[in-house]
């Protein structure tokens, strides 16, 4: 959609951003893309987006983020599972929600 590509297009320039809440937007894998140059990016929410397993290895790639929340979104437990292993330290909500 519009919105989607706006959305998209305005991540790809924003290089500096250090924190950033999609919650609750349009966004989805293709965004998460347009964010690979956020080199400082620190804490990602992503609540309640269409991102999906697709994503992992982007998100993975932020070596500053700190932090991500992953609630309500198409990133299955496999996802999660694939995240915590490719980094151990990033804090990953809901992981520690989630029980089996």
């Amino acid at each position: 959609t519009k919105v989607d590509a706006g959305l998209s297009n305005w991540l790809a320039k924003a290089k500096n951003l250090t924190e950033v809440d999609l919650s609750w937007t349009p966004i989805d894998d293709a965004g998460v893309v347009a964010l690979s140059d956020a080199h400082d990016l620190e804490v990602l929410w992503l609540t309640g987006s269409k991102v999906t397993d697709q994503s992992i290895d982007q998100i993975a790639r932020f070596r500053k983020l700190e932090s991500v929340d992953v609630q309500r979104t198409g990133i299955t437990d496999a996802g999660l599972a694939r995240l915590k292993a490719a980094r151990p330290g990033l804090s990953i909500n809901p992981l520690e929600l989630r029980t089996k």
